[in-house]
């Protein structure tokens, strides 16, 4: 059996290292912008080179995180950005942009394709869709169970596929999420999310973090999933700290490589200790999942360290589970209210070991049985690398010289061009035994600060002279050296300022000469596409539109969906606009793509923000009518794309997350699968709809 890629967080230089030092066989990193976590450290393309060098070295590999909305007047920074990430020969980006996956098809086909989470790929027709589209890989949603990750690998034995095994989970479905953007201004499809999910809400009984789900923790489920060939699992936290990616791909890799149990047991308490909120399998082994949701508390409570026996005059004896020291950090909640403090032993004993009595100060009295959890270990600190370590790795080019009496010729061949420089010299007479090949060769390959080396040099004399008769003084070549170099790291920027031009006028050309589809009808306001007061906008309306749901979770599914399409069309003679939502919906083109009457609108959930994801629609649907402009965007504009007026009230979460059983309250025994709940947070009012297993949470008008 192929062992799984171990597939780590690098929030930093230094995580990434020390990811890379504990097993992992690859790292996943933003860079300084386009990252879908900004508050990450992320890379500079200095570090990224920095990086390379090692990976190329220990023979482990390096995605790169470009995991967001890309606005058209972003085009040509992007553009820029993909130059640089082909010259420095990263192994795959991970995208959510369609846009950025036409440049990327069209551009910089050499560039592996990685579909994001962030993409809601939680089908075998998403699957389809994307691997169709040159996709190497695809990162399935989170919310997918064991079985359902396995009957997409049956279906797919031919494309890369990559699953979440630990660390924090949304509450909504990636990618599908409004709610930081449409209610703080911070779009967590832009690498801003405020994590509303983890803030406080009041209910009609209760007062809880109702949203907050606890994180995943895959455990021996990953045997399972190297059994059936996925090809990577996934370890979540680019914004957690080398301490917690150390240990939790040690914890992965032990039980990958079938280390002791001790051991195994070892590295997962010290990645709790790290960082953990409570821990759930998730949806591994159910659809409905599995003790999702910490309404209790939202944050990091560790491991358990044991519980009160007693407490007294400002002493609280604590049976300890673990061993324990003087500095440790521990927290407990009174009356579910957190409480984090710093363990001082009462008495000379600083370290106890597990099973011991520890006698702690604290200023106030806790009800025996009280369970206190271990949060830090004051040993836990790793080593900062530093990033002048490794020398930046430097992209090797294919250099060609021709030497005249009086002057030498430096070329290089670029994809797009190629560069010349020349110089005067005074050609000499050699007295060594040296080929002025290899004096060349051994020269060019010293290239100082600059990014690229010499691979290989093939000459050109035209001297008249033999190749080993023929010396320049070193000092001259040196200066020749450090002049090419520095003119050719010059052009090489304006090269690819240049080529993004050229590039965005291409795409603003391809954009005007292949106009949208006329539909033979009025277009509907977003408000009217469904019949007066549905709870979910999204369903076959009254008005020949049906905004398709973004979920449908398996075969049987979709084909209920095409049923309902056809019964559509057998109802009514008119026109039929379906409108995408997922990846998975385009493969609904092999049914319907060929019928005059059915035409397509890419809507809302699509988040459409430049020409160049119009193009990747475009090029595959062949009634293409118009596409939503991002909605999160209240200020943009992208002519002819249409804008939802303020009028409409779209979804903020969709979750598998069910609120009532997750809630507590009810079970799914007869369960009637539509309910209600009304929710306040300061002076907003929420509604959450529970239907069909689904949850929706809207803002109150």
């Amino acid at each position: 059996m192929k062992k799984p890629e171990i597939l780590a967080p690098g929030g930093g230089f230094n995580s990434a290292l020390h990811a890379y030092e504990a097993g992992a066989d690859a790292v996943y990193a933003g860079m300084s912008a386009f990252s879908a976590r900004k508050g990450a450290v992320n890379f500079s393309t200095e570090q990224l080179r920095r990086l390379k060098s090692y990976t190329d070295r220990e023979h482990k590999k390096i995605y790169i995180a470009i995991n967001t909305v890309i606005k058209q007047s972003e085009m040509e920074d992007i553009l820029i950005l993909l130059h640089s990430l082909s010259e420095i020969r990263i192994d795959g980006i991970i995208l959510q942009d369609p846009g950025l996956a036409y440049i990327l098809e069209k551009y910089f086909p050499a560039i592996d394709r990685h579909g994001s989470t962030q993409m809601a790929v939680h089908n075998s027709q998403g699957v389809a869709v994307l691997k169709d589209a040159g996709f190497k890989r695809l990162i399935l949603s989170r919310e997918l169970s064991l079985k359902e990750i396995e009957r997409i690998r049956r279906d797919h034995e031919d494309v890369e596929l990559e699953v979440f095994i630990h660390g924090a989970m949304c509450y909504s479905f990636s990618g599908i999420c409004l709610a930081s953007g449409r209610l703080l201004g911070r779009s967590g499809n832009r690498g801003e999310c405020g994590q509303v999910c983890r803030t406080w809400f009041d209910g009609q009984d209760r007062h809880r973090f109702a949203f907050s789900a606890n994180d995943m923790k895959a455990g021996e489920s990953v045997r399972e999933l190297a059994g059936m060939g996925i090809d990577s699992l996934k370890i979540e936290g680019r914004l957690k700290s080398p301490e917690y990616v150390s240990h939790t791909v040690r914890y992965y890799r032990n039980l990958i490589d079938g280390a002791h149990e001790r051991e195994i047991r070892k590295e997962g308490e010290l990645s709790s200790i790290a960082f953990s909120r409570e821990q759930t399998p998730a949806f591994f082994n159910s659809g409905k999942g599995e003790n999702l949701v910490g309404n209790r508390f939202p944050g990091h409570r560790g491991v358990s360290a044991g519980k009160v026996l007693s407490s007294g005059k400002g002493v609280i004896n604590l049976k300890s589970g673990v061993p324990l020291s003087n500095r440790d950090g521990l927290l407990l909640f009174l009356r579910e209210e957190p409480q984090q403090f710093a363990l001082k032993s009462a008495g000379k004993k600083h370290s106890f070991q597990a099973g011991e009595t520890v006698p702690v100060l604290f200023n106030r009295s806790v009800p025996p049985g009280t369970e206190v959890f271990l949060v830090s270990r004051h040993d836990m600190t790793m080593k900062e690398y530093r990033e002048e370590s490794l020398k930046p790795w430097k992209t090797p080019v294919e250099l060609h010289f021709e030497l005249q009496e009086e002057k030498i010729v430096v070329e290089s061949v670029f994809p797009e061009k190629a560069f010349r420089f020349e110089k005067e010299v005074l050609i000499g007479d050699a007295t060594g035994n040296k080929d002025i090949n290899e004096i060349l060769m051994e020269s060019f390959t010293r290239s100082g600060e600059s990014r690229f080396t010499a691979l290989s040099a093939a000459l050109t004399n035209r001297t008249g002279r033999m190749d080993r008769d023929i010396f320049i003084p070193p000092s001259k070549l040196k200066k020749i050296r450090q002049e090419f170099y520095r003119n050719l790291d010059k052009w090489v920027d304006d090269l690819y300022c240049e080529s993004a031009a050229r590039k965005i006028r291409e795409i603003n050309r391809e954009f005007e000469e292949n106009p949208f589809e006329v539909f033979p009808g009025i277009l509907p306001d977003r408000c009217a596409m469904l019949p007066p007061g549905a709870p979910v906008p999204f369903g076959p309306g009254e008005k020949g539109f049906f905004p398709i749901p973004p979920l449908q979770f398996d075969g049987e599914a979709f084909s209920e969906l095409k049923e309902t399409i056809e019964a559509l069309l057998e109802k009514s003679g008119a026109p039929l606009a379906l409108g995408i939502n997922n990846p998975g919906h385009l493969s609904l083109l092999d049914d319907f793509g060929q019928n005059d009457r059915v035409y397509f609108f890419t809507d809302y959930c699509t988040y459409t923000a430049n020409k160049a994801a119009v193009l990747f629609f475009r090029s595959r649907i062949k009634r293409l009518i118009y596409s939503t402009y991002w909605i999160e965007d209240k200020n943009g504009d992208l002519p002819p794309l249409i804008r939802i007026g303020e009028s409409f009230n779209p979804h903020l979460f969709v979750s598998r997350i069910c609120y009532r059983l997750h809630n507590g309250y009810g079970s799914c025994q007869n369960c009637r699968r539509d309910y209600s709940y009304s929710l306040t947070q300061r002076d907003r009012e929420f509604t959450v709809i529970v239907r069909d297993c689904l949850t929706w949470l809207f803002q109150n008008r």
